[in-house]
């Protein structure tokens, strides 16, 4: 397996094997570099597909040696998986890689949508009236109005809208229509068939009573009603949705219809709430003013005062008498003793009549104040009942020019088709929620993939080379497969199997690795099938290869040929059949067979025994190289047995399906038997998955060069 003359040279100056370098030291010359950024392009040429950076020599000298490796020998420390951040360009690549998860989760969309649209969905016809409010009024008369109308506030506006809403409106259209009697308002009505029984398992319970039935048809109508408020506009459209046409363009006039009826009832009931309270007012008034005049007159005809002109000319008397008394007490000591006494007899006369007049006077006054009260009380009546009986005219006049605040601009016309379902749209809401729900499904599945999709998502996950990526071939039976691989050897299989050959010798230019262990961190890898393939291809470059079944458990090399003989590998480290009685060629093979023969009650001590050790030096002596195919790391410990006594350590990984965790858990316990694993192999690769990751190698262009 030479190399190149540039790539050896590339090799030299990349890894000088120095110690202190990174990489190992001067033992094993072994530097690996996963990035292909790095290195000279000499090194990055020689590399197999572009995905492998392997400086020489991962097979140094130190190979050979049956001594266990030293701790410095282990290969590079796993990196971690790197957070994971979202691009356009990851979700576009997601999408391509599972198009048939968009593409099956749209067509499902859209078949739900189309049994929605076309099958559940019943149809419903909308029917609209339009309705305007009235801000002004027409003002027949100077008359002060008990109903006031609209000012065509927001406001009033939203509370009309609500209005057109109530309950007690729909209650009402509910009676008039008589909607208690249709099915489609009343649960009660419909026909019970095999569905509708099965949904009332889980609906509530019919109504019961003639309210409990009314009420539930006026919630149906509530939802089958739609009110709306045109912008900047005192129109209101009234729709009504229902499964009967005629009924729906029925339902809306009788909306419209009563919310006028009920506008103008309003009013007349303001109107008659006004004249019931003035009239009782009036008649109230009228009475309190009769007892407030017969009071005058009781009280006219019961005291001596004629008028107020009679009581001032008392007054003036009182005043003349007065005088007279002041004079006649001014002449009392003049004259004689009779004349004084006379004076004396006139004053005291004078002051009785004083008296007298003064005490008439003060009844009269008083007689005259509450005469006056009693006109005063009586003029207050008489005002009020006047106001009142002329407001309850007023009330009276205005009952026959009352008008609605609002009138019908146009009654609902009969739908000719129905409004709902809007099939269109349902079919287009359908496909772009399948098509997006498709899409986060593609994302999802990329993001929570946990297998590896190529062969640079490997290297730069395990820190090592992947040395192939070997699809899968579409035939039945390992048997199959093999001869298969024989017999196309220019098939992208092939030439995937002819690259790995390539990549080794590469990797070995000094062919000092004679002993190669291939396994896997789980079974179903396709190792087995991966050792045989690269015997048959490094057998046909003229080499002495065997292949070397090590699986003691499972003995899978009878599925890949016939007539395998019963001794072999647990027959030798029995000691009950000699090397050259277990070793056998096949037809059509170019590599001879160690098959396992049997099974041994403890393979892993049979593999630590001088016994195996003594094959393994004896195939050297015989063999160019030696391949020896394991059981899977993670099953058993016979893997790392055997890896201990070769000199480097191939582990297949099968593409999309070994977990993370799996080959970070089989790296680490072959990291920790102190074993050289050579690279990684990607097995089991769907060529046209690959291709939506980007591998050039199965693209059209590069297919051209394969054979069928």
């Amino acid at each position: 397996m030479g190399m190149p003359a540039e790539c050896g040279a590339a090799g030299r100056r990349a890894n000088p094997g120095g110690p202190g370098r990174t990489g190992f030291p001067d033992r094993t010359g072994l530097r690996i570099r996963t990035r292909r950024r790095h290195g000279p392009p000499s090194a990055r040429r020689c590399s197999g597909w572009g995905r492998l950076f392997v400086q020489p020599s991962v097979f140094g000298p130190a190979a050979m040696t049956d001594r266990p490796l030293s701790p410095r020998r282990i290969t590079p420390v796993l990196s971690s998986r790197p957070e994971v951040t979202l691009t356009v360009e990851q979700a576009l690549g997601a999408v391509r890689r599972a198009p048939w998860l968009v593409v099956s989760v749209t067509l499902a969309a859209l078949a739900l949508g189309a049994l929605q649209a076309f099958v559940l969905a019943v149809p419903v016809y909308r029917a609209t009236a339009v309705v305007m409010l009235e801000t002004a009024q027409p003002q027949i008369v100077d008359l002060p109005g008990i109903a006031q109308g609209l000012t065509g506030e927001s406001a009033e506006i939203n509370s009309e809208v609500e209005v057109l809403r109530a309950r007690g409106l729909l209650g009402e259209v509910v009676d008039r229509l008589a909607l208690t009697e249709d099915p489609e308002f009343n649960p009660a009505l419909e026909p019970a068939g095999p569905v509708p029984r099965l949904l009332a398992r889980w609906d509530r319970a019919a109504p019961a009573g003639p309210e409990a039935v009314r009420a539930e048809a006026v919630e149906r109508l509530g939802r089958a009603l739609s009110v709306r408020n045109l912008p900047q506009t005192h129109v209101f459209r009234v729709s009504a949705e229902t499964r009967d046409p005629v009924k729906s363009a029925r339902i809306a006039d009788a909306v419209v219809a009563r919310y006028v009826e009920g506008q103008l009832e309003v009013k007349l009931a303001a109107l008659t709430q006004a004249e019931d309270w003035l009239r009782a007012r009036v008649a109230e008034l009228r009475s309190r003013l009769e007892e407030a005049e017969a009071e005058r007159a009781r009280s006219g005809t019961a005291t001596d005062l004629v008028s107020a002109e009679a009581l001032a000319g008392l007054e003036r008397r009182l005043k003349s008498l007065r005088d007279r008394i002041d004079e006649t007490e001014a002449a009392r000591d003049v004259g004689s003793e009779a004349l004084r006494a006379r004076t004396v007899q006139q004053l005291d006369a004078l002051r009785a009549s004083e008296a007298e007049l003064k005490d008439r006077i003060d009844r009269q006054s008083e007689d005259l104040i509450a005469l006056r009260q009693l006109d005063r009380e009586s003029e207050a009546i008489r005002t009020l009942y006047e106001y009142f009986l002329a407001r309850l005219n007023e009330t009276s006049a205005q009952r026959g020019m009352q008008q609605p605040d609002s009138r019908i601009l146009s009654t609902a016309a009969v739908p000719r088709g129905p409004s709902a379902p809007d099939r269109p749209k349902i079919l287009a809401l359908a496909g772009l929620l399948g098509l997006a729900l498709g899409v986060v499904l593609a994302v999802r599945r990329d993001l929570r993939r946990d297998g590896f999709p190529s062969g640079a998502a490997l290297e730069d996950h395990a820190g090592l080379p992947v040395l192939g990526e070997i699809p899968q071939v579409r035939v039945r039976g390992r048997r199959a497969l093999l001869r298969y691989l024989v017999d196309h050897p220019t098939s992208a299989a092939g030439e995937a199997v002819r690259s790995l050959r390539t990549s080794l010798a590469l990797a070995d230019p000094e062919g000092a690795a004679q002993v190669l262990v291939a396994t896997s961190a789980v079974p179903g890898e396709g190792k087995t099938t991966m050792t045989l393939a690269l015997a048959h291809q490094l057998a046909g470059l003229g080499k002495r290869v065997v292949v070397v079944e090590g699986d003691l458990r499972l003995r899978t090399f009878g599925s890949y040929f016939d007539g395998l003989p019963e001794a072999g590998l647990a027959q030798y480290l029995r000691d009950e059949a000699g090397i050259d009685g277990v070793i056998q060629g096949a037809p059509g093979f170019g590599a001879d067979l160690l098959s396992a023969g049997g099974t041994l009650p403890a393979p892993g001590d049979a593999f630590h025994s001088e016994r195996f050790r003594a094959l393994l030096r004896e195939l050297r002596a015989r063999y160019d190289l030696v391949l020896i195919d394991t059981p899977p790391v993670l099953a058993v410990p016979d893997a790392r047995l055997m890896a201990r006594q070769a000199d480097a350590v191939l582990v297949s990984v099968r593409w999309e399906r070994t977990q993370a965790a799996q080959l970070d858990h089989a790296l680490r316990l072959l990291r920790g038997s102190e074993v050289r694993v050579a690279g990684l192999v990607l097995s089991r690769m769907n060529p046209r998955g690959a291709r939506r990751y980007g591998a050039e190698a199965y693209g059209s262009q590069a297919a051209r060069y394969y054979s069928a």
